[in-house]
Protein backbone atom coordinates (compact mmCIF):
# COMPACT_ATOMS: atom_id res chain seq x y z
CA UNK A 1 0.00 0.00 0.00
CA UNK A 2 1.15 3.30 -1.27
CA UNK A 3 2.25 6.04 1.69
CA UNK A 4 -0.85 8.02 2.80
CA UNK A 5 -1.37 10.40 6.10
CA UNK A 6 -3.83 8.70 8.34
CA UNK A 7 -6.73 11.80 8.70
CA UNK A 8 -6.37 11.27 12.57
CA UNK A 9 -2.73 11.14 13.48
CA UNK A 10 -1.28 12.28 9.85
CA UNK A 11 0.94 9.69 10.09
CA UNK A 12 1.73 7.47 7.00
CA UNK A 13 -0.91 4.59 6.55
CA UNK A 14 1.29 1.69 4.86
CA UNK A 15 1.94 -2.47 5.06
CA UNK A 16 3.67 -1.77 8.87
CA UNK A 17 1.04 0.79 9.68
CA UNK A 18 -2.33 -1.15 7.80
CA UNK A 19 -5.33 0.66 8.00
CA UNK A 20 -8.75 1.60 5.87
CA UNK A 21 -9.67 3.90 3.14
CA UNK A 22 -12.98 5.63 3.04
CA UNK A 23 -15.02 4.68 -0.03
CA UNK A 24 -16.86 7.63 0.66
CA UNK A 25 -16.31 11.22 -1.09
CA UNK A 26 -12.69 12.19 1.01
CA UNK A 27 -11.39 8.54 0.45
CA UNK A 28 -9.17 9.28 3.41
CA UNK A 29 -6.62 7.29 5.37
CA UNK A 30 -7.11 5.55 8.87
CA UNK A 31 -4.83 3.85 11.02
CA UNK A 32 -6.46 0.91 12.46
CA UNK A 33 -4.66 1.89 15.91
CA UNK A 34 -6.43 5.62 15.60
CA UNK A 35 -9.37 3.14 15.02
CA UNK A 36 -8.63 1.17 18.21
CA UNK A 37 -8.75 -2.03 15.71
CA UNK A 38 -7.10 -5.00 15.86
CA UNK A 39 -4.89 -5.88 12.64
CA UNK A 40 -6.67 -9.07 12.76
CA UNK A 41 -10.20 -7.21 12.64
CA UNK A 42 -8.62 -5.07 9.59
CA UNK A 43 -7.73 -8.81 7.68
CA UNK A 44 -11.76 -9.68 8.80
CA UNK A 45 -12.54 -6.38 6.96
CA UNK A 46 -10.45 -6.83 3.87
CA UNK A 47 -11.27 -10.18 3.53
CA UNK A 48 -15.22 -10.23 3.66
CA UNK A 49 -14.69 -6.71 1.07
CA UNK A 50 -16.52 -4.43 3.33
CA UNK A 51 -16.91 -0.46 2.45
CA UNK A 52 -16.16 1.58 5.02
CA UNK A 53 -17.19 5.22 4.77
CA UNK A 54 -16.64 8.17 7.57
CA UNK A 55 -18.67 9.91 9.10
CA UNK A 56 -17.94 12.80 7.81
CA UNK A 57 -18.66 11.72 4.23
CA UNK A 58 -22.14 10.58 5.14
CA UNK A 59 -22.71 14.09 6.87
CA UNK A 60 -21.36 16.34 4.43
CA UNK A 61 -23.11 14.96 0.68
CA UNK A 62 -21.20 18.36 -0.93
CA UNK A 63 -18.24 15.92 -1.36
CA UNK A 64 -15.46 17.97 0.66
CA UNK A 65 -12.90 16.48 2.91
CA UNK A 66 -13.73 14.79 6.39
CA UNK A 67 -12.87 16.96 9.07
CA UNK A 68 -10.19 15.33 11.67
CA UNK A 69 -12.35 15.08 14.68
CA UNK A 70 -15.09 12.85 12.19
CA UNK A 71 -12.34 10.41 11.68
CA UNK A 72 -12.83 9.14 14.63
CA UNK A 73 -16.14 7.67 14.06
CA UNK A 74 -14.91 5.51 11.56
CA UNK A 75 -15.38 2.36 13.83
CA UNK A 76 -16.07 -0.25 10.98
CA UNK A 77 -19.53 -2.97 11.30
CA UNK A 78 -17.07 -6.32 11.05
CA UNK A 79 -18.77 -8.79 9.33
CA UNK A 80 -21.70 -11.22 11.10
CA UNK A 81 -19.37 -14.19 11.47
CA UNK A 82 -17.20 -11.83 13.73
CA UNK A 83 -20.08 -10.95 15.85
CA UNK A 84 -19.19 -7.77 16.46
CA UNK A 85 -20.57 -4.52 15.85
CA UNK A 86 -19.06 -0.66 15.96
CA UNK A 87 -20.55 2.47 14.75
CA UNK A 88 -19.79 4.90 11.58
CA UNK A 89 -19.28 2.26 8.93
CA UNK A 90 -21.45 1.10 6.25
CA UNK A 91 -21.33 -2.68 5.86
CA UNK A 92 -22.91 -5.15 3.70
CA UNK A 93 -25.11 -7.25 6.29
CA UNK A 94 -25.90 -3.34 7.52
CA UNK A 95 -27.49 -2.98 4.22
CA UNK A 96 -28.98 -5.90 3.79
CA UNK A 97 -30.73 -5.29 6.69
CA UNK A 98 -31.80 -1.98 6.21
CA UNK A 99 -33.65 -3.20 2.63
CA UNK A 100 -34.97 -5.48 4.89
CA UNK A 101 -36.58 -2.56 7.40
CA UNK A 102 -37.54 -0.91 4.47
CA UNK A 103 -39.29 -3.93 2.71
CA UNK A 104 -40.82 -4.61 5.84
CA UNK A 105 -42.03 -0.78 6.19
CA UNK A 106 -43.19 -0.72 2.48
CA UNK A 107 -45.27 -3.94 3.07
CA UNK A 108 -46.82 -2.01 6.25
CA UNK A 109 -47.73 1.08 3.90
CA UNK A 110 -48.89 -1.45 1.36
CA UNK A 111 -51.65 -3.19 4.18
CA UNK A 112 -52.74 0.41 5.49
CA UNK A 113 -53.30 1.21 1.87
CA UNK A 114 -55.42 -1.44 1.82
CA UNK A 115 -57.28 -0.97 4.31
CA UNK A 116 -57.87 2.72 3.60
CA UNK A 117 -59.23 1.09 -0.34
CA UNK A 118 -61.26 -1.35 1.49
CA UNK A 119 -62.60 1.13 3.86
CA UNK A 120 -63.35 3.63 0.39
CA UNK A 121 -65.14 0.83 -0.94
CA UNK A 122 -67.25 0.34 2.26
CA UNK A 123 -67.63 4.09 2.50
CA UNK A 124 -69.01 4.20 -1.16
CA UNK A 125 -71.16 1.46 -0.70
CA UNK A 126 -72.57 2.77 2.31
CA UNK A 127 -73.02 6.18 0.35
CA UNK A 128 -74.57 4.22 -2.57
CA UNK A 129 -77.33 2.86 0.05
CA UNK A 130 -77.95 5.43 1.63
CA UNK A 131 -78.98 7.18 -1.47
CA UNK A 132 -81.44 4.17 -2.47
CA UNK A 133 -82.72 4.62 0.81
CA UNK A 134 -83.77 7.78 0.47
CA UNK A 135 -85.29 7.65 -2.85
CA UNK A 136 -87.21 4.85 -1.59
CA UNK A 137 -88.30 6.78 1.34
CA UNK A 138 -89.43 9.83 -0.89
CA UNK A 139 -91.48 7.31 -2.99
CA UNK A 140 -92.99 5.55 0.14
CA UNK A 141 -94.07 9.65 1.28
CA UNK A 142 -95.55 9.97 -1.99
CA UNK A 143 -97.26 6.77 -2.06
CA UNK A 144 -98.67 7.55 1.38
CA UNK A 145 -99.57 11.03 0.31
CA UNK A 146 -101.53 9.84 -3.08
CA UNK A 147 -103.24 7.01 -0.71
CA UNK A 148 -104.15 9.93 1.87
CA UNK A 149 -105.38 11.80 -0.77
CA UNK A 150 -107.91 8.83 -2.21
CA UNK A 151 -109.45 8.32 1.24
CA UNK A 152 -110.50 12.00 1.03
CA UNK A 153 -112.24 11.12 -2.45
CA UNK A 154 -114.98 12.00 -1.24
CA UNK A 155 -114.48 15.22 1.10
CA UNK A 156 -115.03 19.03 1.19
CA UNK A 157 -113.09 21.44 3.33
CA UNK A 158 -115.36 24.65 4.34
CA UNK A 159 -113.52 27.37 5.42
CA UNK A 160 -114.39 30.58 7.50
CA UNK A 161 -117.47 29.60 8.86
CA UNK A 162 -117.48 30.90 12.60
CA UNK A 163 -117.84 27.88 15.70
CA UNK A 164 -121.29 28.75 17.88
CA UNK A 165 -122.15 26.79 20.55
CA UNK A 166 -124.41 24.34 20.02
CA UNK A 167 -124.11 24.11 16.47
CA UNK A 168 -125.37 22.01 13.67
CA UNK A 169 -122.85 21.49 11.19
CA UNK A 170 -125.43 19.05 9.24
CA UNK A 171 -127.70 22.34 9.03
CA UNK A 172 -124.65 24.49 8.10
CA UNK A 173 -123.48 22.09 4.79
CA UNK A 174 -127.79 21.70 4.17
CA UNK A 175 -127.81 25.77 4.34
CA UNK A 176 -124.58 26.43 1.89
CA UNK A 177 -126.24 23.55 -0.48
CA UNK A 178 -128.93 25.61 -0.77
CA UNK A 179 -127.07 28.66 -1.15
CA UNK A 180 -124.99 27.44 -4.04
CA UNK A 181 -128.16 25.50 -5.40
CA UNK A 182 -127.41 21.85 -4.39
CA UNK A 183 -129.87 20.50 -1.82
CA UNK A 184 -128.34 18.53 0.41
CA UNK A 185 -130.20 15.99 2.36
CA UNK A 186 -128.75 14.51 5.79
CA UNK A 187 -128.80 10.97 3.92
CA UNK A 188 -125.91 12.28 1.69
CA UNK A 189 -123.41 13.53 4.38
CA UNK A 190 -121.86 10.52 5.74
CA UNK A 191 -119.21 12.64 8.38
CA UNK A 192 -119.08 16.02 9.17
CA UNK A 193 -116.74 17.63 11.95
CA UNK A 194 -114.79 20.88 12.44
CA UNK A 195 -110.84 20.30 12.46
CA UNK A 196 -107.84 22.74 13.98
CA UNK A 197 -106.52 24.75 11.22
CA UNK A 198 -102.69 23.64 10.47
CA UNK A 199 -100.27 25.27 11.96
CA UNK A 200 -99.36 27.38 8.58
CA UNK A 201 -102.57 28.88 8.63
CA UNK A 202 -103.16 32.06 10.66
CA UNK A 203 -107.13 31.70 10.72
CA UNK A 204 -108.45 30.41 14.67
CA UNK A 205 -111.64 29.00 12.97
CA UNK A 206 -111.81 25.67 12.95
CA UNK A 207 -112.42 24.57 9.29
CA UNK A 208 -115.16 22.32 8.57
CA UNK A 209 -114.73 18.58 6.53
CA UNK A 210 -117.54 17.16 4.62
CA UNK A 211 -117.36 13.51 3.54
CA UNK A 212 -120.18 12.66 1.59
CA UNK A 213 -121.49 9.39 0.55
CA UNK A 214 -120.29 9.22 -2.67
CA UNK A 215 -117.76 11.28 -4.91
CA UNK A 216 -120.39 12.08 -7.28
CA UNK A 217 -122.43 13.74 -4.37
CA UNK A 218 -118.79 15.83 -3.31
CA UNK A 219 -118.38 16.88 -7.29
CA UNK A 220 -122.05 18.07 -7.65
CA UNK A 221 -121.62 20.05 -4.50
CA UNK A 222 -118.02 21.46 -5.54
CA UNK A 223 -119.27 22.06 -9.29
CA UNK A 224 -122.55 24.12 -7.91
CA UNK A 225 -120.10 26.33 -5.72
CA UNK A 226 -118.15 27.48 -8.79
CA UNK A 227 -121.00 27.41 -10.48
CA UNK A 228 -122.20 30.53 -7.97
CA UNK A 229 -119.00 31.92 -7.94
CA UNK A 230 -118.80 32.92 -11.32
CA UNK A 231 -122.13 34.01 -11.37
CA UNK A 232 -120.77 36.37 -9.21
CA UNK A 233 -119.36 40.66 -10.39
CA UNK A 234 -116.29 39.90 -8.84
CA UNK A 235 -115.66 36.43 -9.40
CA UNK A 236 -114.09 35.75 -6.20
CA UNK A 237 -113.64 32.18 -4.53
CA UNK A 238 -115.00 33.73 -1.15
CA UNK A 239 -119.07 33.45 -0.30
CA UNK A 240 -120.99 35.71 1.41
CA UNK A 241 -124.23 33.92 3.10
CA UNK A 242 -126.38 35.44 5.96
CA UNK A 243 -126.25 33.65 9.00
CA UNK A 244 -123.16 32.37 8.61
CA UNK A 245 -120.27 34.36 7.32
CA UNK A 246 -118.95 36.40 4.92
CA UNK A 247 -116.08 35.29 4.73
CA UNK A 248 -116.40 31.24 3.22
CA UNK A 249 -114.31 29.46 1.62
CA UNK A 250 -115.49 25.59 -0.42
CA UNK A 251 -112.44 23.47 -1.64
CA UNK A 252 -111.63 19.83 -1.84
CA UNK A 253 -110.10 18.68 1.20
CA UNK A 254 -106.73 18.14 0.03
CA UNK A 255 -103.92 16.45 2.52
CA UNK A 256 -101.26 18.92 4.27
CA UNK A 257 -98.33 18.16 1.35
CA UNK A 258 -100.89 18.95 -1.58
CA UNK A 259 -102.04 22.04 0.32
CA UNK A 260 -98.54 23.37 -0.08
CA UNK A 261 -97.71 22.71 -3.27
CA UNK A 262 -101.03 24.11 -4.41
CA UNK A 263 -100.12 27.18 -2.31
CA UNK A 264 -96.87 27.41 -4.23
CA UNK A 265 -98.33 26.67 -7.74
CA UNK A 266 -101.17 29.57 -7.37
CA UNK A 267 -97.71 31.66 -6.43
CA UNK A 268 -96.06 30.97 -9.24
CA UNK A 269 -98.75 30.61 -11.74
CA UNK A 270 -100.03 34.25 -10.47
CA UNK A 271 -96.51 35.96 -11.29
CA UNK A 272 -96.90 34.35 -14.69
CA UNK A 273 -100.31 35.66 -15.25
CA UNK A 274 -102.19 32.07 -15.25
CA UNK A 275 -105.78 33.17 -14.70
CA UNK A 276 -107.29 29.46 -13.61
CA UNK A 277 -105.75 27.54 -10.54
CA UNK A 278 -107.88 24.36 -9.58
CA UNK A 279 -108.41 21.15 -8.26
CA UNK A 280 -110.05 17.83 -9.09
CA UNK A 281 -109.37 14.85 -7.63
CA UNK A 282 -106.76 15.45 -5.55
CA UNK A 283 -104.69 17.41 -8.87
CA UNK A 284 -103.67 20.15 -9.27
CA UNK A 285 -104.46 22.12 -12.60
CA UNK A 286 -103.47 25.45 -14.33
CA UNK A 287 -105.13 27.59 -17.38
CA UNK A 288 -103.64 30.40 -18.81
CA UNK A 289 -106.58 32.31 -20.00
CA UNK A 290 -109.91 31.19 -21.65
CA UNK A 291 -108.49 30.72 -25.27
CA UNK A 292 -105.38 27.89 -24.23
Amino acid sequence: MADKLCKICDDSVNRRNPGLQCSGFCCGFYHGRCLEMSTKQLDSLRADGVSCICKGCREDRGGTSARRSMGASLTPLLSQSSNSTGTGVITNDWMVATMQDISDKVSDFEVKLANIDEYVRKTEKLMQENLALKTEVSDLKRRLNDLDQTTRSNNIEIQGVPEKEKENLYEIIQKIGSYVNYEISADKIDYVNRVQSNKNSNSKIKNIIVRFTTRSVKENFLAHAKNKRNKRENGSPRMSITGLSDNIYINEHLTLVNKILFKEVRTVAKSKNYKYIWTKGGQIFVKKDDNS
